[in-house]
């Protein structure tokens, strides 16, 4: 098995405008392989998260918070991260492309 999937609470899906994502927390998980494409995930909270290759594409992420989360190899393109909380994370790679970072922290 690959060892970037291993104990992986999500691995290898796209969620495209779901009204599945409703719970918005995610504190803790560890993310693989994910891509989020124009979801509202306002005051979302991956704090403490493992996310490895995992993209933001058109995603509301007003609010959310990453706080202590590691993130490699990551990509945030044309999202609004207005008011997000990035302190304290470790970031590998990480992209931001025409993104909304207006009080982002």
């Amino acid at each position: 098995m690959d060892e970037k999937r291993d104990a992986c609470a999500y691995c290898g899906s796209t969620v495209i405008n779901s009204e599945m994502i409703d719970r918005r927390i995610f504190t803790g998980s560890r993310l693989v392989e994910q891509g989020f494409v124009d979801e509202d995930l306002r005051f979302a909270d991956f704090s403490g998260c493992d996310l490895i290759e995992t993209d933001f594409v058109k995603c509301n992420l007003f609010g959310a918070t990453f706080k202590g989360a590691k993130m490699t190899e990551m990509g945030f393109v044309k999202c609004d991260l207005r008011q997000a909380d990035f302190s304290d994370t470790t970031q590998i790679e990480t992209d931001f492309v025409g993104c909304n970072q207006a009080a982002a922290s």
